[in-house]
């Protein structure tokens, strides 16, 4: 169990388990991470992804400004002194221009491949919707020629019945008539 992530705010013994089991081993890897990244840990809603993180990120932020920084003796020097905390300004704010610019890039690269997967989820839709439709026509086809056979045979039935009564009624006057006689 990392005992550094639970510094930050929102993480408790519980959470920690669950964030490590999802990956996320130090503040930095949760400081790094997006909401919707952390939101996937059980337990964790928007509200407390988003204040996990920025907590993180202010502990990395507070870490990282008070390590590596050269300690500067003192040599009574004003001017040597002026110059080595200029130094360490300058580096700080290369470093913090950076970060912004390569977490852009990365949030980018991320929504576009979400684009992506959104893209090629809507073509297999459109595409089952198509075979659907294709499917649905033909039914509806084979059900109407289907119908038509039906209605044929009906016809041919009814005709050959009206065939039937009338031969019937004809050896009925034939048979009148012979009686007739």
């Amino acid at each position: 169990m990392s005992s550094e992530l639970i510094k930050a705010s929102g993480v408790g013994p519980t959470s920690l388990s669950s964030l490590e089991e999802h990956g996320f081993r130090s503040l930095e890897d949760l400081a790094s991470a997006s909401v919707e990244e952390v939101m996937l840990v059980p337990g964790f809603a928007e509200s407390r992804a988003k204040q996990a993180i920025a907590s993180a990120k202010a502990i990395t932020a507070e870490s990282s400004t008070t390590e590596g920084k050269p300690e500067i003796k003192n040599s009574g020097d004003k001017n040597e002194e002026a110059k080595v905390t200029a130094n360490i300004e300058k580096k700080e704010q290369a470093t913090a221009s950076k970060k912004p610019k390569a977490t852009a890039k990365a949030e980018k690269k991320k929504q576009a491949k979400a684009n992506k997967k959104v893209k090629a989820a809507a073509k297999a839709e459109k595409k089952q919707q198509a075979k659907a439709s294709e499917k649905a026509k033909a039914a509806a086809k084979a059900e109407k020629k289907q119908q038509a056979k039906a209605s044929k045979k009906a016809k041919a039935a009814a005709k050959a019945e009206k065939k039937k009564q009338a031969k019937a009624s004809k050896k009925a006057k034939a048979a009148a008539k012979a009686e007739k006689k």
